[in-house]
């Protein structure tokens, strides 16, 4: 039925681990970058904080462009896994905004959320050692 995954299917995926790294070195970047100079650029949603916001925004480009590096790595050069360059070959225009879309999406979520957490954990973490 094809829905269970055959142990040598199973593979280390660098393009994958690539994209991933890309990911969280460019959101560092743009919040190293631009973090002090945010609320200029941006205008402030009162109901959020700036550091969520600015995880909102920050983190939706970092992953937009960690994706677009990931599908250029598979489409032109021999390195991932075989069905993840099938799939970026032959994905159309409309599935291929779709995908880069749901990654933006998803990585505003993720970092909004870490940049959220991060605050009060670390106090947290401070009252309690």
């Amino acid at each position: 039925d094809g829905a269970a995954i055959e142990e040598d299917e199973v593979r280390f995926d660098v393009v994958d681990l690539f994209s991933d790294v890309v990911k969280w070195l460019e959101y560092d970047v743009l919040t190293t970058d631009f973090g002090p100079d945010f609320s200029v650029l941006v205008p402030n949603v009162s109901f959020l904080s700036d550091d969520i916001t600015e995880g909102l925004t920050f983190g939706s480009i970092a992953s937009l462009s960690s994706a677009l590096y990931a599908d250029l790595l598979y489409r032109y050069t021999d390195y991932g896994d075989p069905r993840a360059k099938l799939a970026s070959s032959t994905r159309s225009a409309k599935a291929r905004i779709e995908r880069y879309v749901s990654k933006s999406i998803t990585g505003a979520a993720v970092f909004g959320v870490y940049e959220g957490a991060s605050g009060p954990l670390s106090n947290w973490f401070t009252e309690v050692l």
